[in-house]
């Protein structure tokens, strides 16, 4: 091919050409890579970051004004790859190489040197700056790290990814490794704004170059993650161009988006441009988490060379003073999928009717849920919503609705003195006289705190927490009569794991309701779940509540 392109551009420039561009160097090359057709090959629209969305066709994903040479680049990779031949072949001006097209973008410029043997025709500068970051960077493998959830962080809440860039040098400690991540440069704490902001895109994300001890640091000794490593099977050729990729995404931004532009779906992106042959993000859902990525991964054959894991300092402690094995099924690639839909059956003594229940649940784990590479004594839930058929009333009702759920039971102990907790933001039907009708939906918040016991392996934990809670309702009779309830009270259960399938959480609340007609409520709960396979599990849920009791058979669809 480098032969066929050195002669057709050899011809062209001895026996001219139609239009007088043609007639250099830059124009033959021009006119060759209009003929191939170069911008609508796969290996420019993943290096440019070239996708159709929901509300764009055929635009990079790629945000700042930095990563475009063509004013249009962004919109137009015909005209990026047009503007981007043209600066190749700008002179280069003395002490300012690295301010040079070539050194800017030398991961484009590599695959087009290769298909159109660019390196005969032009003077390539030295790029002092990049060969220091080649050179500094000794890279040899990628291994892509997923570090468990985080509930402390909003940034952390579902997991992250990045990548480690082991060294060529194997005398050097891993410790001296670099990382490569995606992430969003935020300017609040704040966990609602972080969300809102995440939601909408108005947070910047860059990639970033950090010091591989640093994370373990940052994750394993002060955050308490586990860390899971898996080392990629790429050429040689693949990680020198992932590694100038990143050289050109580290000056720009790209919005960072919470449910879907994240750590991992950029990252993942970025293997893509260095790796075209990959597939993994076409196959993704609109909706992205990173263990999503993790299983993408896994998608490739033969993509994932070796697998490791590395627990946290506490977890390390635990396994060395009471002679526990690395959890091995706890490895996020065994986990069911972060949504959920489930259909379920049942009835009440409350109304004496028979009902189904449809449910869907965007992310992401229960304390019920299999406990296969999941966590075991934390939750997270987003936007789980249930609603209900009266088979016998013939009505349809939202039966309850979670918008956010953070659920932790920290075991107090030797090796962990933290308090567990959960937080709700939600809705539900409310099944007492404190609500006029006696059958209302109210929606609110609580918040709970207070202590777990739980085996070594955290297969048996059993909890209890204060809880306070504020619920609205048009049909309550509220705090002196109005539509808000408050509530304050101990919540409690118990959670069992038996085997790797079997899962039975119980919980009961009490609440006492000050300056309410009704002076207190309860709410039982119990939930028993079976796996059967990776993303399939069948249920038995009960509920009591002062007026009834319900129960249901549901059936669990992970995905």
């Amino acid at each position: 091919m480098r032969l066929v392109v050195a002669i057709t551009i050899f011809v062209a420039l001895i026996f001219g050409a139609a239009h007088a561009r043609a007639l250099s160097p830059v124009g033959a090359v021009l006119d060759l890579a209009d003929l191939e057709h170069l911008s609508d090959r796969v290996e420019w629209r993943k290096l440019g970051h070239y996708r159709n969305s929901l509300f764009v066709d055929d635009a990079s994903e790629v945000d700042g004004k930095e990563f475009f040479i063509s004013p249009n680049g962004k919109r137009d990779r015909h005209a990026e790859l047009r503007a981007t031949l043209e600066a190749f072949f700008l002179p280069v001006i003395f002490g300012h190489e690295d301010e040079h097209a070539i050194c800017r973008f030398p991961a484009r410029f590599e695959w087009l040197d290769e298909e159109l043997a660019l390196s005969h025709l032009l003077k390539k500068p030295t790029c002092p700056k990049l060969e220091k970051y080649l050179s500094d960077a000794d890279a040899d493998q990628l291994v892509y790290v997923y570090t468990s959830n985080y509930l402390m962080n909003p940034a952390s809440m579902f997991g992250h990814t990045f990548l480690r860039v082991t060294r060529k040098a194997k005398s050097v400690s891993r410790d001296r490794d670099l990382t490569v991540e995606f992430t969003a440069i935020t300017d609040t704490k704040n966990p609602f704004l972080y969300a809102f902001k995440g939601l909408v895109g108005l947070f910047p994300g860059k990639f970033e170059l950090q010091s591989f001890a640093n994370k373990l640091v940052e994750y394993s000794d002060i955050q308490q993650r586990d860390l899971w490593e898996y080392q990629l099977d790429l050429r040689p050729s693949e990680v020198r161009m992932l590694m100038l990729h990143v050289w050109e995404l580290q000056p720009t931004r790209i919005d960072y988006t919470y449910l879907h532009g994240n750590c991992s779906y950029h990252l993942l992106a970025a293997i893509e441009a260095a790796a075209p042959r990959l597939d993994l993000i076409d196959h993704l859902k609109t909706t992205v988490f990173p263990i999503d990525t993790v299983t993408a991964i896994f998608d490739q054959p033969g993509l994932v060379d070796k697998i490791e894991t590395f627990p946290s300092q506490r977890n390390r402690d635990k396994a060395a003073a009471y002679h526990l094995p690395v959890p091995a099924d706890k490895a996020p690639e065994l986990g069911h999928g972060p949504m959920r839909f489930d259909l379920g059956t049942g009835g009440d003594t409350q109304f004496h009717e028979a009902f189904a229940t449809i449910g869907f649940r965007l992310a992401m784990h229960d304390p019920a849920d299999p406990a296969t590479g999941q966590p075991d004594l934390t939750a997270l839930q987003f936007m789980d919503t249930r609603a209900r058929w009266s088979e016998t009333h013939h009505s349809f009702t939202i039966d309850e609705i979670t918008f956010a759920e953070l659920f932790a039971l920290n075991p107090f102990g030797k090796f962990e003195k933290l308090v567990s907790f959960r937080v709700r933001a939600y809705g539900e039907r409310i099944h007492d006289s404190g609500c006029n009708t006696h059958d209302c939906f109210a929606h609110g918040g609580d918040f709970a705190a207070g202590l777990t016991l739980a085996t070594h392996d955290e297969r048996f934990a059993i909890f209890a927490m204060a809880d306070a809670t504020v619920l609205f309702a048009p049909d309550f009779d509220g705090v002196g009569g109005s539509f808000v309830r408050v509530g304050v009270g101990p919540y409690g259960g118990v959670r069992a794991r038996v085997g790797r399938a079997l899962t039975l959480f119980v919980t009961g609340n009490a609440y006492y309701l000050p300056a309410q007609n009704l002076a207190s409520t309860f709410d039982l709960r119990g939930n028993l779940r079976a796996g059967l396979t990776k993303n399939v599990a069948l249920g038995v849920n009960a509920r009591a509540a002062p007026l009834g009791v319900e129960g249901t058979f549901e059936s669990y669809i992970y995905f």
